[in-house]
């Protein structure tokens, strides 16, 4: 058994602990206390931080969008491309009074390839007005509606330069689409600079044919020539001389897409795109431009497959947009015009 000198020297070692327990656990609380406190004022600094940062942040953006001028390509491009617009309405609407003058036959038939090249037009214009065409085709010249005859022919031509302004090597498609996937992928891999050299180089390596702008003639006379014979003018004597009355128009087309080909690729990429809209889309009044106004008919909403007034049905005027000084979003320089199902009915 302990002594009790020996018990008493324990008692009072149990109490010592105990008042320095006692002092730790004040202690504690404190520092608790001191770090919830600190943890407080991070807190508070940390949201002044983050909202000076928010208002230097958009002072930078308003700065950026004030001071944003479109790229000097891109003030080149808009008025190419208004004429371009404009040479693309002149030239379907001049061709569509000379048709009215040809007599079409009145059963379109498949030995032309007539069902093949209506399908290859329900790509471009969609199945509604493809079947307007298709409808119309099979009524007297004097029975018929021109504005669906021009609206095709706006529609395959502008879809035709689209083609030809955002193609990296024109003529030869499936090669320019080749080196577009190229790029993409040196993108990925490498980084913008690299991919970026990498364009440059290919682009100027790409010495276009000798023959590149009758071949693009070509292009766009065989895309009226589909329209022609869905509408059911067959391809005879009178129908050419149609095409060949606007031979140098569509040689202005060609030479109008080529320029703004040449603007796009000479430019950094995205800097300045030209813009078109999907058909089957949902008009966006901010974003296109209504070509045709209409008044709203009456139809039945709960009906099967009922079409909105509001989709668009195909593009008749390219748009444009460019990357502004800072980067930040796309600017709108220029709205594509639209057609939509209502101005059908």
């Amino acid at each position: 058994m302990d002594s009790p000198d020996r018990i008493e020297d324990k008692t009072e070692r149990i109490e010592e602990l105990e008042i320095a327990a006692k002092s730790m656990s004040s202690q504690l609380v404190q520092l608790r206390g001191q770090l919830n406190s600190s943890e407080r004022h991070n807190d508070v600094l940390l949201a002044q931080i983050r909202q000076q940062a928010d208002q230097l942040q958009n002072m930078q953006r308003e700065q950026t969008r004030s001071n944003t001028y479109p790229p000097k390509s891109g003030s080149g491009a808009v008025k190419a491309l208004k004429l371009l617009n404009d040479e693309i309405y002149h030239a379907a609407a001049s061709m569509t009074d000379l048709l009215e003058g040809i007599n079409k036959r009145f059963v379109v038939g498949d030995a032309d390839g007539t069902p093949a090249r209506a399908e290859y037009l329900k790509s471009i214009l969609g199945l509604e007005l493809t079947k307007k065409l298709q409808d119309e085709a099979q009524y007297p010249i004097e029975e018929t509606n021109p504005f669906y005859t021009q609206i095709a022919l706006q529609g395959c031509l502008i879809a035709s330069c689209m083609r030809i302004i955002t193609s990296w090597y024109p003529t030869e498609w499936e090669f320019g689409d080749l080196l577009a996937v190229v790029y993409e992928r040196v993108r990925g891999s490498a980084g913008v600079d690299k991919a970026n050299a990498w364009r440059r180089m290919t682009l100027q390596s790409c010495a276009p044919p000798a023959d590149r702008n009758a071949k693009l003639a070509a292009f766009l006379i065989d895309q009226v020539r589909v329209v022609m014979a869905v509408c059911g003018w067959p391809a005879e004597s009178d129908t050419e001389k149609v095409t060949e009355a606007f031979q140098h128009k569509v040689y202005n087309l060609v030479a109008l897409a080529l320029h703004l080909n040449t603007l796009r690729t000479s430019s950094a990429p995205g800097e300045i795109e030209p813009t078109s809209v999907d058909r089957g889309r949902t008009f966006e009044p901010g974003r296109m431009e209504n070509e045709f106004p209409f008044e709203r008919t009456k139809r039945n909403r709960a009906a099967p497959n009922f079409i909105p007034d509001e989709q668009v049905v195909c593009t008749v005027g390219l748009g444009l947009k460019c990357l502004d000084a800072g980067n930040i979003e796309p600017q709108t320089l220029l709205r594509p015009k639209v057609i939509l199902y209502g101005a059908l009915l």
